[in-house]
């Protein structure tokens, strides 16, 4: 079972590298397609479960919904409802409805991904960590900062007591920054935020966690507070490190057009162009030429390159 997961995630990996989402599409279609998950139902809430994530990168959520269901389904048929791979499949759902804005749904399903981790890993584990960061964005998001704040005040005090816990430090500091900042404490903020940075330079660059979303919220602070040389260095690291570990994604294409902005920002239109190009590019490959983020993006290249040209 574990020979056949692991092969699966090598031929995965491979297509993801090549930046081809229809080739990737159908490869995990088939895998679905090929296999009984009545005789290796891990194998198979595995592959429905990177189906689902792979449509929520390309915004396609009834799709992606779809997919988590069918694992769910089958994780709950094969009785292993109980299990962290069933809460993994949970949290990925979870993770869709927050990507769509239902934060109600979003949190059920996080808190009941939260309790399995519970009661299978231990409150001291990196699930359950994970679903405290995970909480704490769709309660932030959500409109419910105190609980959000809770969620990780109680993730910190975790980590401090657990050594090999320490690289999810990174991406929980984030958080906080990311929280209080949108509470107005711009101080806390920025110290929370260095000291992300600081835990991140401790972990090996490729088990990171969380490392590029983590980036690219600390440049989203920065951006605001109109540090834009800051900003784009911490935008580029997001959008190498993502180009490194998934390719071309729509996170990528996201992290790209953030660039242009900083580049704007420094009163450097002209080095927006390329990095726009990329969103541009990518937009159009995953998305098509007529989705509204790709014509937006053309549309924005277009007066980018008028404006640098001397023009308005």
């Amino acid at each position: 079972m574990k020979d056949s997961i692991d092969h699966f995630y090598e031929q995965l990996g491979s297509r993801c590298c090549s930046n081809d989402p229809v080739g990737v599409e159908t490869f995990l279609l088939h895998c679905i397609e090929s296999n009984d998950p009545n005789e290796d139902a891990e194998y198979m809430v595995t592959v429905c479960g990177e189906l689902g994530s792979f449509y929520r990168s390309c915004e396609q959520y009834d799709h992606s919904l779809a997919a988590f269901e069918r694992a769910r389904t089958v994780a709950e048929n094969a009785g292993a409802a109980e299990t962290t791979l069933y809460a993994a499949t949970l949290n990925n759902m979870a993770g869709t409805y927050r990507q769509m804005g239902d934060y109600t749904r979003a949190i059920d399903l996080y808190l009941q991904a939260r309790k399995i981790y519970h009661n299978t890993c231990g409150r001291a584990s990196a699930p359950y960590i994970g679903s405290l960061n995970n909480l704490s964005l769709a309660y932030r998001e959500g409109g419910q900062p105190a609980l959000a704040l809770a969620c990780l005040e109680e993730a910190v005090a975790l980590i401090d007591l657990t050594p090999q816990l320490q690289f999810t430090l990174g991406a929980t500091y984030s958080n906080l920054a990311t929280l209080h900042y949108a509470l107005g404490d711009r101080e806390q903020a920025l110290q929370c935020m260095n000291r992300a940075l600081q835990e991140y330079e401790k972990c090996p660059y490729d088990d990171r966690w969380h490392y590029a979303d983590a980036l690219g919220s600390m440049g989203g602070i920065l951006y605001a507070l109109g540090s834009y040389w800051q900003a784009a260095a911490l935008y580029r690291k997001a959008a190498a490190y993502t180009l490194q570990s998934s390719g071309k994604t729509l996170a990528y294409a996201a992290l790209c057009q953030h660039i242009r902005w900083c580049c704007e920002g420094q009163g450097r239109p002209d080095q927006g162009i390329t990095p726009l190009k990329e969103a541009v590019q990518t937009y159009t490959k995953i998305l098509g030429a007529d989705h509204e983020r790709t014509r937006a993006a053309m549309d924005d290249l277009a007066h980018l390159r008028q404006k640098a040209a001397g023009g308005e």
